[in-house]
C-alpha cells in the first residue's frame, strides 16, 4: 500500500474517479450523510466521475432515477453497469439477439429497449441478479444450457451489503446451482473481468480522440474481489472504503490488496490538491 504521501502524488494524475454504488456512496436505498459532501468536493477539484456497479437488478436509466433521487446530479451517461457492459458484449461479440434471461422487470426493460427479443427459444441464457427468480426460471435455463445454449452472467459478487450493515446473497452465489448441474462455466462479464473493462474503456473514449492513460482513473469500492481487483489489474490507482464489505482484517488476509484505505469516501477530499487537471468524458 501507498503511503500518505505517495497517495497524495498518485492522486494528481488521476482525472476520472469511478465510483461503485452500493456499499461505496450508499447501501441500499439510504445515502450516506456524508456522500453529497464527497461529491462536491471533487467537482470542485475538477475530477471526473463514473458511477460503476456490478448489482444488474436495474438498468442504467432505473439507476439514473434512483441516483437522482437521492440528490446526486448526474446524467444517465456518467453511468456505467454490469447491465450495460452485458449489453455492449452481447452487441458487440456476439450475434446472439434472442436472450432467454434471469432478471428482474427493469433488466428485462433494458434489454428489451436495447433491441433483444427475451424468449425460451433462445440463442444465449443471460442471469443477472434477479430478485424475481423462481424455480421455473432456474430451470428452463438449466434445460437450455444442458442443450448447448451458452450461458452468460452479468456480474460475480457473492454478497449485497444491507441497510444495517448485513448483507443478501448476490449472483455469485446465486448462479451456482446452474454451474453445479449443468457443469457449464459461464461467461462472467461484470467487474473485475474483461469485457466489462473493454466496454468502460470504449465508452470513456467514445466521441474524443483521447487515449486514455489508465494513470488518469483511479476506482473506489468496497470490494476487494470486484473494485480493488479491478484496479489492481488494469493500472487504475484502487481505493477501499470501510463502508460497504470489506475490512481491515479482510485485507490483511487478502493477496488483493488496495493501494490505499479510506474510511469513508469523503476522507479522501483533503488528499486532493487544488487545480487537479479536467478531463471530459
Amino acid at each position: 500500500m501507498l503511503n500518505n504521501e505517495e497517495f497524495r502524488q498518485r492522486l494528481k494524475s488521476v482525472k476520472c474517479l469511478l465510483l461503485d454504488l452500493d456499499g461505496t456512496l450508499y447501501q441500499e436505498d439510504s445515502l450516506f450523510d456524508f456522500t453529497l459532501e464527497f461529491l462536491s468536493g471533487l467537482d470542485r477539484h475538477n475530477i471526473q466521475k463514473m458511477y460503476v456497479t456490478n448489482n444488474s437488478s436495474k438498468g442504467r436509466a432505473d439507476y439514473y432515477k434512483k441516483l437522482h433521487s437521492m440528490g446526486i446530479s448526474l446524467t444517465e451517461d456518467e453511468i456505467y453497469s454490469s447491465s450495460d457492459a452485458t449489453l455492449d458484449y452481447l452487441k458487440q461479440k456476439t450475434n446472439y439477439r434472442k436472450i432467454f434471461l434471469l432478471g428482474t422487470p427493469s433488466l428485462e426493460s433494458a434489454f428489451i429497449t436495447a433491441g433483444f427479443t427475451l424468449t425460451t427459444d433462445a440463442q444465449c441464457v443471460v442471469m443477472g441478479y434477479d430478485k424475481t427468480l423462481t424455480y421455473e426460471k432456474l430451470n428452463q435455463a438449466y434445460q437450455l444450457i444442458k442443450s448447448g445454449v451458452p450461458f452468460i452472467v452479468t456480474h460475480p459478487d457473492l454478497l449485497c451489503p444491507t441497510t444495517g450493515g448485513g448483507f443478501d446473497i448476490d449472483l455469485g452465489a446465486l448462479m451456482q446451482p446452474l454451474i453445479h448441474a449443468t457443469g457449464v462455466e459461464p461467461v462472467v462479464i461484470g467487474k473485475p473481468n474483461g469485457p466489462f473493462i473493454e466496454g468502460l474503456l470504449n465508452k470513456l473514449s467514445a466521441g474524443s480522440q483521447k487515449i486514455f492513460d489508465r494513470r488518469s482513473l483511479a476506482i473506489m469500492g468496497d470490494r476487494l474481489y470486484t473494485d480493488i481487483r479491478t484496479g489492481k489489474d488494469n493500472g487504475f490507482l484502487s481505493i477501499l472504503v470501510l463502508t460497504g464489505e470489506a475490512t481491515r482484517d479482510a485485507v490483511e488476509q487478502s493477496d488483493v490488496v488496495p493501494d490505499y484505505i479510506l474510511e469513508r469516501n469523503v476522507d479522501l477530499l483533503p488528499f486532493l490538491s487544488p487545480g487537479s487537471p479536467h478531463f471530459k468524458i
